[in-house]
């Protein structure tokens, strides 16, 4: 596998993007051929060597950024390709995780681009999520399976059956929170969780259309995407506290103290849900892609 370091003459000035480097900025995002954007009271385009990003993950002062257009993976300095239909991203100790729906694999990256480890995680594997003790977790997608991971070496540790397909994911609580689509008088969303240590899978409720982002917001809340609707649950609760209605189907969320990021590809809107949660302001309108607080 190739690794292209990003260095003149090959480009015109030296990307390296870091976010100890752009600190000053509130969100970054992802969308697709409008680039890579930053917003801190108004939205600026930051110099970026992929045409199209949709992709991203953030660890200390680090960011990693996937274009699947292009089949590439932008970390640092360093420009290297990894498979097509990058599902999630992830940075685990500086090295992408990157989990591929067209590959049916899960694949751990040095910071250099090399690859390290991989996986057959499913049959179009859709998210994943780590747990403590250098664990991940990934959906299995068609295979109706959740995996459980070591890492680095990416051993399977726990290949545990759910109902119909998994989807998405959010670890909360000592519990893994599942989210699956299913045939119940049309599609619906089914949300269930599983203790790891017994793997034991308990449905908790089951919501109209289809299963959408998935997100533990670190304050007790898990908040549940589907077709034109946002949940919020507390761990354990059957019923939500709180549904938001008129989107289109949010695909990926991020989180920071009491503000909260949307990302709907269906309605082309990045919003900002901040405490309380009814108060909503639209930050983008065009292709969305992942955003994520800095």
């Amino acid at each position: 596998m190739r690794v292209f370091l990003l260095r003149a003459p090959l480009l015109a000035k030296r990307h390296t993007l870091r976010l100890k480097g752009v600190s000053v900025m509130a969100v970054l995002l992802c969308c697709g051929e409008d680039g890579l954007l930053a917003h801190h009271g108004s939205w600026r385009r930051l110099s970026c060597p992929l045409p199209s990003p949709s992709l991203l993950a953030a660890q200390n002062n680090a960011v990693a950024i996937v274009d699947n257009t292009q089949r590439l993976l932008w970390l640092g300095d360093v420009l290297f390709p990894v498979a097509g239909g990058v599902e999630a991203l992830l940075l685990w100790q500086g090295k992408p995780l990157v989990l591929s729906g067209d590959g049916d694999s899960l694949t751990l990256f040095s910071p250099a681009g090399t690859p390290l480890f991989l996986a057959h995680t499913g049959v179009y594997p859709q998210d994943m999520c780590l747990m403590p003790g250098g664990i991940v977790a990934v959906c299995g997608g068609a295979e109706g399976t959740i995996l459980i991971l070591r890492l680095p070496e990416l051993t399977v540790m726990q290949r545990i059956r759910v109902p119909g397909i998994a989807q998405r994911m959010a670890w909360q609580g000592g519990f893994l929170y599942i989210l699956c689509a299913v045939e119940e008088e049309g599609l619906r969303c089914l949300l269930g969780r599983i203790h790891p240590r017994t793997g034991r899978y308990e449905a908790l409720t089951v919501l109209p259309g289809l299963p959408g982002a998935m997100l533990a917001d670190g304050m007790n809340r898990l908040w549940v995407a589907s077709s034109e609707a946002l949940s919020c649950f507390r761990p354990g609760e059957r019923m939500p506290r709180q549904t938001l209605h008129g989107f289109g189907l949010i695909r990926h969320m991020a989180c920071k103290e009491h503000r909260l990021l949307l990302s709907d590809p269906v309605l082309g809107t990045l919003m900002l849900l901040e405490s309380p949660f009814h108060r909503q302001q639209t930050l983008f309108s065009g292709d969305v892609g992942q955003a994520a607080f800095l």
